[in-house]
């Protein structure tokens, strides 16, 4: 398959996420809960199948070519578990979000930990890994190697639910951030809107699905590999997690659990930095340019000229 039909495919992806996300988010959840239960069931099946297959002589020597690897791979894994946090951007969605927020994020949290950890337990003792075949569809090839089943029809299948599902879930919690800041002038004013209909923030989801399929675009005709990629997202969802632990040790009681747990967060992430390498800096260029617009932003408000036009055109507009 070329370049050009796998970017098609994943603006294809794309548009169903925006198209679910338009219609409300019952219709988006109802998609996830599908597809992530869709996924779960073969996840599963994965790892119950490929577990005779696996030995102990594998894991020996346990880290064959350093610690600096294993780090590396620990930053890889973080894509593995950005989106679980999503719904805290859907928190008004909710009926009793102080309870089912929290229940949500515990659960997914602890099914996602789970899946990945016994993953990653059966690629490595199977021995499923070590060329290009097995490190791009390992799932793909354990379960053709005990069922049967061609392992590029896996592969495809598992790579649409698993990308379908985050596009979903990712346009929805982007669509609800992007409304939340443009209702508080950290966004353009444009982008606080609800559809009537939906009552949703139409015009952020379709931003969204833009903006991605031109980021889609432009990495395949730069050639970009995705591995390449990876890395930029991870910086910034380590980032934000840090952000997020530091916040936690502000807000809660000293020496209480949740105190005690966002430390020792903070401490592991703070710990795997140095691993980000050069990276480190797409945080930081993407601080800088947002903090270039907000003070012109505020600068325009501040600005009488300004200010006369608007109201102007407000009276105008009576």
């Amino acid at each position: 398959m070329s370049a050009v039909e796998i970017a098609s495919i994943a603006c294809f992806i794309l548009f169903i996420g925006g198209l679910s996300n338009h219609f409300g988010v019952q219709i988006s959840g109802k998609l996830s809960l599908v597809l992530g239960t869709l996924l779960l069931f073969l996840l599963c099946i994965a790892v119950s199948v490929t577990l005779p297959y696996v030995r102990w002589d594998n894991f020996n020597p346990f880290s064959p070519k350093g610690w600096y690897p294993v780090g590396t791979a620990v930053i890889m894994i973080f894509w593995s578990f950005f989106g679980w946090e999503a719904i805290c951007s859907l928190a008004d969605r909710f009926k009793h979000p102080r309870t089912d927020l929290v229940l949500s994020a515990l659960i997914s949290a602890v099914v996602t930990g789970t899946v990945f950890l016994l993953l990653s337990f059966i690629t490595v003792g199977s021995g499923t890994y070590g060329n290009l075949e097995s490190d791009s569809s390992p799932v793909g090839i354990m379960i053709h190697r005990a069922l049967g089943f061609k392992a590029q029809f896996i592969t495809a299948m598992l790579a649409l639910i698993i990308c379908t599902g985050t596009v979903n879930a990712f346009v929805a919690s982007l669509a609800q951030l992007g409304y939340a800041l443009s209702r508080d002038h950290a966004f353009p004013s444009r982008l606080y809107y609800l559809n009537p209909r939906t009552d949703t923030p139409t015009r952020v989801v379709w931003l969204v699905v833009l903006f991605a399929g031109l980021g889609v675009s432009l990495t395949t005709l730069a050639k970009v590999h995705f591995t390449q990629l990876l890395f930029i997202p991870n910086s910034l969802g380590m980032v934000v997690y840090i952000l997020s632990m530091a916040a936690s040790l502000k807000l809660n009681n000293t020496n209480s659990k949740p105190w005690i747990c966002s430390l020792i967060s903070l401490m592991v992430l703070v710990l795997l930095i140095p691993f980000l390498g050069l990276h480190m800096l797409v945080p930081v260029v993407v601080s800088g340019l947002y903090f270039l617009y907000i003070t012109a932003i505020r600068q325009q408000e501040m600005n009488p000229r300004c200010n006369i036009k608007k109201e102007a055109g407000d009276e105008d507009s009576a």
